[in-house]
């Protein structure tokens, strides 16, 4: 490694723990939710989650991002469903949001 390389090796280590932190914290908190807070359910996520960092950290480049697209990937099936199950609602308050930016402009129009 060359000396102007090794500058930027803290910065790159503190980016990686704060985001292991960060993304641990966020898991649990949605863990919570999800389960109704039962920390049963945290537990679980935490095994899984050190887990899957000891694999992070020690599995080859190619299965780790395989198994990063494939959980990116995955996280679209709810929000696409959500999506569709909710358009009619979207749509409603979108019009609704609509007329309201009308009457303002008529309003101001009128002054």
């Amino acid at each position: 490694m060359q000396q102007r390389d090794a500058k930027y090796t803290p910065q790159a280590l503190l980016f990686a723990l704060s985001s292991i932190f960060g993304w641990a914290y966020y898991g649990e908190v949605c863990a919570l939710y999800l389960s109704n807070k039962n920390f049963k359910a945290v537990i679980a996520y935490r095994i899984v989650y050190v887990i899957m960092v000891f694999v992070g950290a020690v599995g080859s480049l190619d299965l780790i991002w395989s198994i990063s697209e494939t959980m990116n990937g995955l996280m679209a099936i709810p929000n696409l469903i959500c999506l569709l199950a909710m358009s009619g609602v979207v749509a409603k308050e979108m019009e609704r949001y609509q007329e309201i930016i009308k009457a303002e402009k008529a309003a101001k129009k009128n002054k």
